[in-house]
């Protein structure tokens, strides 16, 4: 039944809605942060800026139509380009509630994520936390979002 992401039609995938989600995330500053509508293959692409990678954490149907899925977006910055320190500057801008970084922000200023029918609402920012990603270390945050659609 998907018509495809940006139609106005229904959708129901979560590939749709999850290319939807990036959408929106990427327009976030002019080459701000590097988005992916799924966790990245390569390790050697995110390494030299500010990514995020959206997964799929759940659904929950609502009605017998409506259903809301619950989305993570692990943004993450390089650790040790700029220091510790410029490093969760950095990633404190994109989990904020405002600013022109802001997940947030980027979701609120058009919910619909370009869906007639779908509502889109951050949920939840979670702590940085340092990971390992290849061969480098990141700071990490995942930003919960809150999707519901029709199914």
């Amino acid at each position: 039944r998907s018509a495809g992401a940006g139609t106005g039609d229904v959708v129901t995938t979560l590939n749709d809605l999850a290319d939807c989600l990036k959408a929106r995330i990427a327009t976030l500053g002019a080459n701000a942060i590097t988005v992916y509508s799924e966790p990245c293959e390569d390790p050697q692409s995110p390494m030299g800026g500010s990514s995020a990678e959206i997964t799929w954490l759940a659904r929950d149907p609502l009605t017998a139509c409506t259903e809301t899925g619950r989305w993570g977006v692990d943004v993450s910055v390089p650790a040790l380009d700029k220091g510790w320190s410029a490093a969760i500057r950095l990633l404190r801008q994109y989990t904020d509630k405002a600013g022109a970084l802001s997940v947030q922000a980027a979701i609120a200023a058009d919910m619909t994520l370009g869906i007639a029918g779908v509502n889109a609402v951050v949920v939840r920012a979670g702590p940085e936390r340092i990971v390992k990603y290849a061969n480098s270390l990141r700071w990490l945050a995942r930003i919960e979002v809150e999707v519901t659609y029709s199914g």
